[in-house]
């Protein structure tokens, strides 16, 4: 009989091997397990307790032990080290919390942290590597041609293109819940090969598409209907 344990183990190697993936296959949309941990809220000033994309929190668990650190956002505000959140993600990990410049992960709870993009450490040209890795929800994430066959996608979302190393010619994603000031902030953030950040998007059904910093992102306009 499966313990508790065994069950963790099975999902972070599972959850593990799909980011991975994510990362070596740009624009690929994986479905990531669910995470059936009970975790606290977060409560940024007076709003009201929230509960985070658990699909991303799951993620982001998976990759974090005691050489690495990371941080949390919502509403525009990191989250203090003391709220319940990061001691609970800190205790089930062995992983510590910093600031936002030293930190190798990164959850973003929302859109609404466009101007805190530019905090994260984007690497220097002789470890590159060493950048920030951020998990941005959204809302919602298809692939075109891929995920959905035949119909047509909601109005609002943010078409993005995407090249690059791991894409054979150019992948086309859809996204909702993702501000065009977001967008800019996490684009910026991203310039100037090698260095820039890395990038997995989750959305509230745990889909997941990996953006590597070598990938070329480029958006439309808001579509009113895209067909997959």
């Amino acid at each position: 009989m499966a313990t508790a344990l065994d069950w963790q183990v099975f999902y972070n190697t599972r959850t593990f091997r799909l980011l991975l993936d994510c990362m070596a296959r740009p624009g690929k949309y994986n479905k990531l397990p669910i995470f059936a941990d009970t975790f606290p809220p977060y409560q940024v000033e007076h709003e009201a307790p929230k509960h985070v994309n658990s699909f991303a929190l799951g993620a982001l668990l998976s990759l974090l032990d005691r050489e690495v650190s990371f941080t949390v956002a919502a509403h525009g505000e990191w989250l203090p080290r003391e709220s319940a959140l990061m001691q609970w993600m800190s205790l089930c990990t062995n992983s510590g919390t910093t600031a936002p410049e030293k930190a190798h992960f990164v959850l973003f709870g929302d859109d609404a942290c466009a101007e805190l993009v530019s905090q994260l450490h984007i690497g220097t040209l002789l470890e590159p590597e060493n950048s920030a890795t951020a998990f941005v929800c959204v809302d919602r994430l298809v692939q075109l041609g891929a995920h959905e066959e035949g119909g047509r996608i909601d109005e609002g979302g943010l078409q993005l293109t995407l090249s690059g190393p791991g894409i054979e010619h150019t992948h086309e994603i859809v996204l909702w819940g993702l501000s065009q000031s977001m967008y800019h902030a996490l684009q910026q953030a991203r310039q100037g090969y090698p260095l820039g950040i890395d990038l997995y998007l989750v959305d509230q059904e745990g889909g997941c598409i990996g953006l590597p910093r070598t990938t070329q992102i480029s958006m439309r306009e808001h579509t009113e209907e895209v067909k997959a």
